[in-house]
């Protein structure tokens, strides 16, 4: 039997500047994102705003899966930057942002989202994608993917004429 010393493990996992989601932060996460969600001053973008889709369960399966992944910085139970992103176990298709949430300014995230692109390029991941209805799309928002050097590939029109869909990409390069 082998005993591992807890402590000397915690102190290594939030001693880097990214952290992703695993087992012991789910929960913890998970009430830091639903407890953010409605503030628009913190949560830039959110692929999904019912706060069930974030419940830890839920949060948990699609991380064990390695169909969602959360990256932090600091402790998961507060954490400054939160980038949530669809599709990081498989780098043949591109990754898709569904969170953006931070506590402190929009200069704080994009450093820490240029830190995870080199993450992902290191990972063998070549682009990255925002889908968003039109109904959610807000100045800050375009401005911040404007500044990240996205640019808008598509333009979807609905039947309907109403909530348009717009999809900003990026080709990732060192």
């Amino acid at each position: 039997m082998i005993d591992f010393d807890n402590d000397f493990f915690e102190e290594l996992r939030f001693s880097e500047a990214i952290s992703v989601a695993s087992e012991a932060e789910y929960a913890e996460l998970s009430k830091v994102i639903t407890s953010r969600l409605d503030n628009s001053n913190i949560t830039l973008y959110s692929y999904v705003s019912d706060k069930r889709y974030f419940n830890k369960y839920a949060v948990r399966t699609r991380g064990f899966y390695n169909v969602e992944n959360f990256f932090y910085d600091k402790a998961p139970d507060n954490p400054t930057n939160i980038i949530g992103v669809h599709n990081f176990g498989n780098n043949k298709i591109p990754l898709i942002l569904t969170l953006l949430q931070t506590c402190e300014s929009l200069q704080h995230l994009k450093l820490f989202y240029f830190e995870l692109e080199k993450l992902f390029l290191d990972n063998g991941h070549f682009k990255i994608k925002l889908s968003a209805p039109e109904s959610i799309l807000t100045d800050k928002l375009i401005s911040f993917l404007c500044g990240m050097k996205f640019y808008k590939e598509a333009h979807l029109i609905k039947e309907d004429k109403i909530n348009d869909h717009f999809i900003y990409s990026k080709m990732l390069e060192r």
